[in-house]
């Protein structure tokens, strides 16, 4: 996990973005 952070940033604050709105929804 860390490894993919450190790899895309990027990529990293997408997932967690997809993850607050998978949480809202719920």
């Amino acid at each position: 996990m860390f490894a993919r952070l450190s790899i895309t940033p990027v990529e990293s604050k997408k997932s967690i973005g997809d993850e607050s709105n998978s949480r809202s929804s719920l």
